[in-house]
């Protein structure tokens, strides 16, 4: 059996293990450039590995989001998604369906801003939710051309729903003016408004018949 480490080949046999150093053309066809270099097996030292360190990005609200209906997430989803498939794709990649929308607007971006629980009016308060790099103007710190694509589609998305709640609104108040009477209802007070009116006339008419007969005597 024989493995590759570190620019040389270990051969191990039932009885020894030995290395056999790779070198062209004895025991390698491969053979490198000058002053290139091989792999990081062979040349560790050539190849160093970043060390990332993840910090909090500045700015970003934390803690309890405010609840929203998941009627009201749900249409700023879909009015997002159906935004970056279409107009914003098209604007970026023009002549481009090879390409989805999500490689420009990320599912993340989207969820992040529909979950937030506000209404993102300026672009500051979008960047206090979320950092979406292709939308920001580095230098600026403002937004460029496709920030201002998504305030835009935010504030029509925005203005549909305050519309759709103000006519929810009107159906409900012309529904609660106007008192619902089922026929049986309706009869069964009539009978009951009756039933009062005769009694009364019983009792009137026999009051005055006490009367009459008292003036007789």
């Amino acid at each position: 059996m024989s493995s590759l480490i570190s620019g040389a080949w270990f051969i191990v046999s039932p009885f020894r293990t030995f290395v056999v150093p790779l070198q062209f053309p004895t025991t390698t066809s491969y053979h490198p450039l000058p002053n290139t270099r091989c792999c990081d097996n062979c040349e560790p030292r050539l190849f160093e590995v970043e060390k990332i360190k993840l910090t909090r990005v500045p700015g970003l609200k934390r803690g309890k989001k405010k609840q929203v209906a998941p009627t009201e997430v749900a249409k700023i989803r879909e009015g997002l998604v159906e935004w970056r498939e279409t107009d914003l794709l098209d604007k970026f990649y023009p002549g481009i369906s090879s390409l989805s929308g999500w490689t420009i607007l990320g599912n993340d971006v989207v969820e992040k801003i529909a979950t937030c629980g506000e209404h993102l009016e300026t672009y500051t308060q979008l960047r206090q939710h979320v950092r979406w790099a292709i939308g920001h103007q580095e230098d600026t710190d403002e937004p460029n051309e496709w920030g201002r694509l998504l305030m835009d589609q935010l504030s029509l998305i925005y203005q549909g729903l305050a519309e759709t709640a103000e006519e929810e609104q009107r159906q409900r108040a012309s529904t609660a003016s106007f008192e619902v009477i089922t026929p049986e209802s309706f009869y069964a007070s009539s009978s009951t408004r009756g039933q009062g009116t005769g009694h009364g006339g019983q009792g009137c008419g026999s009051r005055w018949g006490q009367r009459s007969r008292r003036g007789t005597r």
